[in-house]
């Protein structure tokens, strides 16, 4: 067997092992290995649930379904107006937006678009011809660091549970996203951990660019 303390002809040579770990790895799930000498050693596989239910928001646009997963979220307030077109800018040129204050602290905004390296006004809603941009709230999340974030997004729906399906095999991984969910209307809406993914923005592991899922295909805007 694989645990003959000599190599002999009837010894494994961990191909078993190798089966397991892409096996694992196909269904998005990982391995630890945990070793001790002279008391052996554990292996922890974890695997995400085939079916899962997650309370989420809904936060709509006329080209994404965003469903952002509740878990991390200290308080919902709303968000104040971005300076005025031609006023001081943020990074790459975003309108800025003054800090928050709240709970007496203040929080950094952020807008969902930035975090998911969307253009700005990609979660505007354009239904209404030549209205006002609709008003936006601000999420307080706080991270295991301290950090503190005002993340800006459109006004969510009402919190509501949907199922997670796991992302395809084939897909590359994403941090943060926890699968999709589909919609009453047929529409597929990525699940967003948003402390995952405000954790993998500050350390770098979040790419410049993870432009989410298209609700429906468009005509490009001019």
């Amino acid at each position: 067997s694989s645990a003959s303390p000599s190599d002999v002809s009837k010894s494994g040579r961990g191909f078993g092992l190798d089966v397991v770990s892409q096996t694992v790895r196909a269904m998005r799930g990982t391995i630890a290995i945990e070793s001790e000498p002279g008391r052996g050693t554990r292996f922890t596989l974890a695997v995400p649930l085939g079916l899962a239910s997650l309370p989420v928001m809904l936060v709509r646009s006329d080209t994404h379904a965003l469903a952002l997963s509740v878990r991390g979220i200290e308080r919902i307030v709303p968000a104040p107006a971005a300076e005025p077109d031609g006023a001081a800018t943020g990074p790459a040129g975003r309108p800025r937006v003054p800090a928050i204050h709240a709970d007496g602290s203040d929080w950094t905004p952020l807008t969902l678009e930035a975090l998911l390296g969307l253009p700005d006004d990609a979660l505007e809603r354009t239904d209404v011809a030549g209205a006002a941009p609709a008003a936006r709230s601000a999420l307080l999340l706080r991270a295991a660091d301290g950090a503190r974030t005002a993340l800006l997004v459109p006004e969510p729906e009402a919190p509501r549970s949907v199922v997670v399906r796991p992302m395809p095999a084939h897909v590359p991984r994403v941090p943060g996203i926890d699968g999709v969910a589909v919609l009453g209307d047929g529409a597929v809406a990525p699940v967003l951990d948003l402390g995952a993914l405000l954790a993998a923005r500050a350390d770098g592991s979040l790419g410049a660019r993870a432009a989410a899922p298209a609700r429906r295909p468009t005509a490009a805007r001019t």
